[in-house]
């Protein structure tokens, strides 16, 4: 049985992942240019947001949620076609594109999902504002 892919980070409910309320936009990018071992990296992205469906929202020791501040995953960065140079220019697009309506971005690389958690802890609550 193949369970459906999750595209929101966390899976959360609206309003949460409302691109236009969300404080934070994670954008997945499958880049697999810079592998020197093995493949697959580039199906790091959606396998951290299949897994970030399994975790616990809620932080004991920050007694909130941090997603309440609101996380956007755009759709996934499609590099096919691309040399090196163009990708990583399109990776800038997508990052700018985020700064520029005054989000917070996090690109979703294999590697940071501890990084996300880290900083959406840090975050301060919207009750805070």
């Amino acid at each position: 049985m193949n369970d459906p892919l999750v595209t929101q980070f966390g899976a959360p409910d609206a309003p949460y992942c409302d691109p236009a309320t969300a404080r934070v936009t994670i954008i997945p990018a499958p880049l697999e240019y810079s592998v020197c071992y093995m493949k697959g990296t580039e199906h790091g992205p959606q396998a951290i947001l299949n897994a970030s469906s399994q975790m616990e929202l809620y932080d004991e020791e920050l007694d909130w949620c941090p997603i309440e501040i609101g996380v956007y995953t755009r759709p996934s960065l499609n590099y096919r076609g691309m040399d090196h140079a163009t990708a990583l220019t399109a990776t800038g697009e997508a990052v700018r594109e985020v700064l520029q309506r005054g989000q917070s971005t996090s690109m979703l690389t294999a590697i940071c999902a501890m990084y996300l958690k880290v900083r959406l802890s840090r975050m301060p609550r919207l009750s805070d504002e």
